[in-house]
């Protein structure tokens, strides 16, 4: 029930637009969710697969690393603070999914 309350949050905050910041290169992604949070979700319950439970420091190092890493990897393509935000947060409940998916199946 916990995790419901985030992605409806979330969820909401993809209508949300955040103005543009001047002298950036290319149009700025600034919707809370897009096309990427698919990925960004996936790669959560993937890295919650391969580290477990006791990997979360490491997971939230990762997804928050990826984050600094990804406009040197996709020159032209900006993303504002909030959409950055969002996908941490999206991976982060990618991981907790499996984590708790895993409980489950364990029970």
């Amino acid at each position: 029930m916990l995790l419901i309350l985030p992605v409806v949050f979330l969820w909401s905050c993809g209508g949300v637009e955040i103005p543009e910041e001047d002298d950036v290169a290319g149009p700025l992604n600034t919707a809370c969710l897009d096309d990427w949070s698919l990925v960004h979700l996936g790669t959560g319950v993937m890295l919650g697969q391969v580290l477990g439970k006791q990997g979360w420091e490491i997971a939230e190092s990762m997804l928050l690393g990826w984050e600094v890493v990804e406009p040197h990897v996709w020159p032209g393509f900006d993303e504002s603070l909030f959409n950055q935000q969002c996908d941490i947060v999206v991976g982060s409940l990618g991981y907790l999914l499996r984590i708790f998916l895993v409980h489950v199946d364990a029970s």
